[in-house]
C-alpha cells in the first residue's frame, strides 16, 4: 500500500528478499560470458520491493551462488563476503536512491516527466552500479592495475552492455508491476 510503514524484517521483507536472493542465485547458473542475467532480477527487485530486500537478497543470494558454483570467476572464498557487501550494498544503494527519487520526489509525476525520472534514476543505477561498484571499487581498488586494464576492458566488451540491457528491463518490468500493484490496492480502497 502506499505510505504504508512495514517494520525493517516483517515477513514480507524476509519473503521477498528470500524469493530474490534464491532467483538471483539460479539466475548465476545461466550466466555465460556475454549474458548478466541477475542484473534483471537485482534491478527489478530495486525497483519492486526496495533497499532493504536488495541488501538481504544480493548478499545472500552471493553466497548462495559462491555456494552452488554460479561464481566461477570468483577465484578464492577470502573475498567472498567483501564481494557479497558490494554487490547487495550496491544495489540497495541503487534501490534507495531510485525509491527516493520514483517514489518521492516523481510520485505525483504523471506523463512525460514521469519518463524523465524513471530514465534518470535507471541512468543513476547504471552508473553506480556498472562504473562505481564494479569497475571502480572491484575491478580498480580491488586489483592491481594490469589486472584491472585486462578486466575492465573484458567487461567492457562482453557483459556489461548485456547488463545495461538487462537492467533496463528488469527495471521496465519492475515499474510497470509495482504501478499495476499500486493501482489494484488504490482500487480496492476506494470500494
Amino acid at each position: 500500500m502506499p505510505d504504508m510503514e512495514y517494520s525493517i524484517f516483517s515477513p514480507y521483507i524476509l519473503t521477498a528478499a528470500a524469493i530474490s536472493g534464491a532467483v538471483f542465485a539460479i539466475g548465476g547458473l545461466a550466466t555465460g560470458i556475454n549474458i548478466d542475467l541477475p542484473d534483471l532480477i537485482t534491478s527489478f527487485a530495486a525497483v519492486y520491493f526496495g533497499p532493504v530486500v536488495c541488501f538481504l537478497a544480493f548478499f545472500f543470494g552471493f553466497l548462495i551462488r559462491y555456494l552452488i558454483g554460479a561464481l566461477a570467476w570468483l577465484s578464492t572464498p577470502l573475498i567472498l563476503l567483501p564481494v557479497a557487501w558490494l554487490d547487495g550494498g550496491t544495489w540497495a544503494l541503487n534501490s534507495f536512491i531510485y525509491w527516493n527519487i520514483m517514489r518521492r520526489l516523481g510520485k505525483n509525476a504523471k506523463g512525460m516527466l514521469k519518463m524523465v525520472y524513471f530514465a534518470v534514476s535507471i541512468v543513476i543505477m547504471i552508473v553506480i552500479y556498472l562504473f562505481i561498484g564494479v569497475l571502480l571499487t572491484w575491478s580498480f581498488v580491488m586489483n592491481p592495475w594490469a589486472a584491472f586494464v585486462g578486466y575492465a576492458t573484458f567487461a567492457l566488451s562482453t557483459w556489461i552492455p548485456t547488463a545495461v540491457v538487462f537492467i533496463i528491463i528488469g527495471s521496465l518490468i519492475g515499474e510497470s508491476v509495482y504501478q499495476s500493484r499500486i493501482a489494484e490496492a488504490m482500487r480496492s480502497v476506494i470500494e
